[in-house]
């Protein structure tokens, strides 16, 4: 059920989303990888989220300042393929809208990690099924620089046919220096129930 106050959160997301500097636009990519539909969001000013997307596609187009066209993206999307499955790595905010628009659709939260980088650590803080979390973060910490690239390339093992809701942590050093916290979030949303779409 949605309340007033998630009402409100998503409205003044979608308004802050509309305002957003164009640095800061998506990069959206359809790709086919086997039998599995997929839509792709990337945050196009994020090397990290290029580098995801980059393991799908060659082609991505930037959606600059409307945000609606994101949505209809998603839709449409949702409507051609009833099974497809939707990821990206993206700012928090556009994460947060994104999930709204999924539920929408009967779609769940299969995985999600927050990622941040501050100094020469990176922390992931993972969230998916309970055997699966504590995995996953670990994998992560192992693929160091590459967790973008390792994400992509184990997608299939992201998805559950259960709400993402355990949480496990991991850190690892990093080569590269970061002047101050970057966050980023990677995501999974999948049909809630396959069969019946």
């Amino acid at each position: 059920m949605l309340t007033r106050r998630t009402f409100l959160k998503t409205s003044i997301a979608a308004n802050a989303a509309l305002w957003a500097p164009a640095s800061l636009a998506f990069s959206v990519a359809h790709v086919i990888q086997g039998e599995q539909p997929l839509l792709i969001f990337a945050d196009e000013k994020s090397p990290n989220s290029a580098l995801f997307a980059e393991q799908f596609s060659e082609q991505t187009s930037t959606v600059g300042l409307d945000i609606g066209l994101h949505f209809d993206t998603f839709n449409a999307f949702c409507s051609d393929h009833a099974n497809g499955w939707v990821s990206g790595i993206t700012r928090d905010s556009d994460f947060f809208v994104l999930q709204q628009l999924a539920a929408q659709h009967r779609y769940i939260t299969a995985y999600s990690a927050m990622h941040t980088s501050s100094s020469t650590q990176l922390t992931h803080q993972v969230t998916s099924s309970a055997d699966k979390a504590p995995l996953l973060a670990e994998a992560l910490a192992t693929s160091k620089e590459k967790w973008p690239v390792w994400l992509a390339d184990n997608l299939a093992v992201l998805n559950s046919q259960q709400l993402a809701s355990h949480t496990a942590l991991s850190e690892t050093s990093t080569s590269q220096s970061a002047t101050d916290n970057h966050v980023l979030v990677s995501w999974l949303f999948v049909p809630s129930n396959p069969a019946t779409r």
